[in-house]
């Protein structure tokens, strides 16, 4: 008998340094909003990720992604993340 296999393969994801370059590269986000788009996306809380800073701060950094991606509130954020993290 002839030897056979199937191989089921999902798409490939990304890691956190390849979507920070492309992050960086594409919108110029800084590595600080990088980080706070990405655990937004991860689904954490923003009292979690604004531990550290004020809420103030987090919402002037958000407001910054949002003007450098030309993008209008967290929803437009999560599915432009989605599209980048595959």
């Amino acid at each position: 008998q002839t030897p056979r296999a199937i191989v089921i393969a999902g798409p490939a994801r990304r890691d956190r340094a390849q979507i920070a370059r492309f992050l960086t590269a594409v919108y110029r986000l800084s590595p600080t909003e990088i980080d706070i788009a990405l655990r937004l996306h991860a689904g954490e809380p923003r009292t979690t990720i604004a531990s550290g800073r004020s809420m103030e701060t987090l919402r002037t950094h958000l407001k910054s992604i949002y003007a450098k991606m030309e993008i209008e509130g967290e929803a437009a954020l999560m599915r432009l993340i989605a599209g980048v993290v595959g």
